[in-house]
Formats: C-alpha cells, structure tokens, sequence
C-alpha cells in the first residue's frame, strides 16, 4: 500500500468531512459564475459523498433552487426534469439558446439612434462637456448619420 493510497482513506479525513461536504454542497449557489464552473463545483462535491450520497431528487433541487435568475431557470422550473444530468441538459440548451440569440439583440439596438448614455460616454472620451442641448442634438445626429 503506497503513501497516496492509504491518505485517500476516510480515516484521516478531517473531523466532520462529511457533514462539511453536505453543507457545501447544499449551499452552493451560481452567483456570478458561469453555469460550467458551477455545475463542476456541484458534480465534485457529488463525487466526495460517493459514500454516503444526498438523493437524486435534493441534488436537482439543490441545483434548480442553485442557478441565478435568468433564462436557465425559468425553463428548468417549467420543465421540472427529474435528473441531474437531464436538469444540466435543459439548463445547458437555455443558455446556449439564449446566447444565439442576443448578438441579433445587440446588432439591432445600435442600428436605431443612440441612446443618451453612449452618448454621454462617447462625448467623455473625447474630452467635450456638454453646453447645450443644441450640441447634443448636433452630436446626435451626426453620430447617427456616420452609422
């Protein structure tokens, strides 16, 4: 028996291992994290209490109650998949959806007049200070005409 292997054993695991695993995972939460960050903290805290595992039903509630509000939750909440893995799958698909669909958002928006806060920041940058609202409107529209 080597060094590593007899380490590995749960006898010289800390005090209260277990117990500090389960709380771990069942306060986990997304936060500001990305959902591949966050659903490997939750599959390695699964792996750790291989022995004496939470059931199914906690860990997708753990995850669902887990995610931030957004897109993600609101399908998996509809959906209501009764796995892990399932839950991850229809998390994973929101999300990727989601982020297809935005860069058409964005394009769209900027196409129109800008509004007052680019406006703010581009005159900024370029060291003017408002004066008066003629001067917005001139930057306005010579702003929306080089578009």
């Amino acid at each position: 028996m080597g060094r590593s292997e007899s380490l590995d054993d749960p006898a010289y695991a800390p005090p209260n291992q277990a117990h500090r695993n389960r709380s771990r995972f069942l306060a986990c939460r997304q936060g500001k994290r990305e959902l591949e960050s966050y659903v490997q903290e939750l599959r390695t805290l699964i792996a750790v209490m291989v022995i004496d595992p939470i059931p199914g039903t906690v860990t997708v509630t753990v995850f669902m109650e887990g995610l931030r509000v957004g897109v993600a939750r609101t399908e998996v909440f509809r959906v209501n998949p009764p796995s892990f893995e399932e839950t991850f799958g229809v998390v994973w698909n929101a999300e990727t959806n989601f982020k297809a669909a935005r860069p058409a958002l964005i394009t769209t928006r900027l196409m129109g007049l800008f509004p007052w806060t680019v406006v703010k920041c581009w005159m900024k940058k370029l060291s003017f200070k408002l004066r008066s609202s003629k001067l917005c409107a001139d930057v306005i529209s010579a702003r929306a005409q080089a578009i």
